[in-house]
């Protein structure tokens, strides 16, 4: 049988293991710790992608600089599983699991460059120039006939809807919108995307890693454009050391890694 001394010589070496595994993980925090870094950014290195035409510019080519950007980074664990990285800009997840750190966001944004304000009384997503059928009133007669439907009232304002010098506006729905007008969009998309990487090594109080934004415009129809640039593909690669008593500059006016 053990006595006490065993179990307390057993209970301190767990202890110490432990210790060590907790040290041993990804900058050896756990859930509720955190982090600060104060590192210095790189020059960008870009791929053709990043400018006009995929061609850089002849001068940037041969431009250099030894003059570093400051960036504060703060890491911190709301559980074990799950690492967050604060740019003071940008908030990135990562997973404690993953060694180095790795962390990845994305964004896209869609615009349809095709559109136009067309008239379209009975909303039906055709213009009232080439559609077929126009019944806003949908008493089931084409109100372009003005034989068949003598008088057109979606408002109730006793006056015909399709004479404009008699009904200026049109609100059946009290939208404050005018009903008889209806923005046509096209089936075109160009989408913008950004991923943002970052890789993050946390070596005792030093710090290293790269961060990696591609930028990408897309179009998705039938009048894209014949060529559209490649992605543009920017490394920053950063160096740095934690921060005992930070202060921490995070919200309005902060700049994300750039």
């Amino acid at each position: 049988m053990l006595d006490r001394r065993d179990v307390r010589t057993i209970s301190a070496r767990a202890a110490l293991l432990a210790s060590l595994a907790g040290v041993a993980s990804c900058g050896g925090l756990s859930a509720g710790d955190y982090a600060v870094y104060r590192v210095a950014l790189e020059a960008s290195e870009q791929a053709p992608g990043c400018f006009p035409g995929d061609r850089p510019i002849l001068a940037e080519e041969y431009d250099a600089t030894t003059f570093r950007d400051g960036q504060t980074l703060l890491l911190y664990l709301p559980t074990d599983d799950e690492a967050v990285l604060d740019t003071g800009g940008l908030v990135l997840k990562g997973s404690t699991k993953d060694d180095p750190y790795t962390f990845e966001g994305r964004s896209e944004d869609i615009e349809f460059p095709f559109r136009d304000m067309v008239t379209d009384a009975d909303q039906d997503g055709i213009s009232d120039d080439v559609d077929l059928f126009v019944d806003a009133d949908k008493d089931g007669d084409d109100d372009t006939d003005t034989t068949s439907d003598r008088v057109v009232d979606t408002d109730g304002d006793k006056r015909d809807d399709r004479d404009e010098l008699e009904d200026p506006f049109v609100d059946a729905d009290n939208d404050g919108d005018e009903d008889r007008f209806r923005e046509i969009v096209g089936g075109t998309r160009m989408i913008s995307t950004l991923r943002v990487h970052i890789t993050l090594r946390v070596d005792g109080a030093t710090v290293s890693g790269d961060v990696t934004r591609t930028t990408e415009e897309t179009c998705d129809g039938d009048l894209c454009p014949p060529h559209v640039d490649a992605p543009c593909v920017d490394v920053q690669r950063f160096r740095g050391v934690e921060v005992d008593d930070p202060d921490l500059g995070f919200g309005v006016g902060a700049q994300p890694a750039r």
